[in-house]
C-alpha cells in the first residue's frame, strides 16, 4: 500500500479530491530514509540488539492536516460514517523502544521536503 502523502500527492496530479477523516487522527510518520538506516543499523549491530524488538519512528504524532498543510495540498472530511470500526486515531513511536545508537534524522517537515523533491523530478 503506497504512503498517505503519496497517494494524496497523486490524487492532486488528477484533481481529484483528499478526503481526511474527521476528528483529526495522530500519526508518527516517519521518513522512509530513517526507516531504511534504522534496518542498516540493526543489521550492522545485529549482535549486540538481536534477540528483542524495537520501535522506528519520530517520536511526535501529527495529524494528516499537518502533513497536507506542509504540502500545500487542500483537502475536505469524509462522513463520519466513513470511519472503519475500531479505528485507531493515534499512534507514535516511544524513543525508549528505539535501538541504542539510531535516531530518526528527518522531521515531518524535512521528509516531506525530500520527498516532494523526488516525486517532482521523478515525473
Amino acid at each position: 500500500m503506497s504512503s498517505f502523502f503519496y497517494q494524496a500527492y497523486c490524487a492532486t496530479l488528477i484533481n481529484n479530491e483528499v478526503l481526511l477523516f474527521p476528528g483529526s487522527p495522530r500519526r508518527d510518520f516517519v521518513y522512509v530514509k530513517d526507516v531504511v538506516e534504522a534496518n542498516l543499523h540493526a543489521m550492522r549491530d545485529f549482535n549486540v540488539l538481536r534477540s528483542s524488538w524495537y520501535e522506528v519512528g519520530t517520536g511526535r504524532a501529527c495529524t494528516f492536516e499537518q502533513v497536507l498543510e506542509i504540502a500545500n495540498i487542500s483537502y475536505n472530511y469524509a462522513e463520519p460514517t466513513s470511519v472503519p470500526h475500531g479505528y485507531q486515531y493515534y499512534t507514535c513511536s516511544e524513543p525508549e523502544n528505539w535501538m541504542k545508537g539510531w535516531k530518526p534524522q528527518y522531521s515531518l517537515e524535512n521528509g516531506i521536503a525530500d520527498y516532494m523533491s523526488y516525486l517532482k523530478y521523478s515525473k
